[in-house]
């Protein structure tokens, strides 16, 4: 058989398996980078009493649309619902991830499985950060 006649040689492959390999660590580093922005963006007026997704106090005047979900003021809880949305990605592409980021800064929530969490507007902030990095 000759490889050639198709495009495919032994150093292609090899490269192709690097490049994948590549892009897998590349798509693992934008996942980490999402998520640690998001885990660095607390609410403001919240105040921790220990460090968990719904361990926290928030002002009544800080309360937003009568909004009294945890998920809402915590960034853990918003790490975690952002980190699961990203996982059930099926493509492990940038432009997947992008997507999605993008989806989840146009609705202003994040659906994870068939439950919807609205994103606060730190997290949204942090979000459009790393979609920044796309530069358009």
């Amino acid at each position: 058989m000759d490889e050639t006649e198709f495009g495919i040689s032994k150093d292609s492959l090899r490269r192709a398996d690097e490049l994948e390999r590549e892009l897998g660590e590349l798509v693992s580093g934008l996942r980490c980078l999402v998520e640690s922005r998001v885990r660095q963006s607390d609410m403001p007026g919240v105040t921790w009493l220990s460090r968990g997704p719904d361990c926290f106090l928030v002002p009544f005047s800080q309360l937003v649309g009568w909004n009294l979900t945890p998920e809402y003021y915590s960034s853990e809880a918003q790490v975690d619902v952002v980190g699961r949305a990203l996982a059930e990605i099926r493509s492990c592409g940038v432009g997947a991830i992008r997507r999605k980021l993008d989806t989840m800064v146009l609705e202003r929530r994040v659906t994870v499985g068939r439950v919807s969490y609205p994103l606060n507007p730190v997290t949204l902030d942090a979000i459009g950060e790393v979609l920044s990095l796309f530069g358009e």
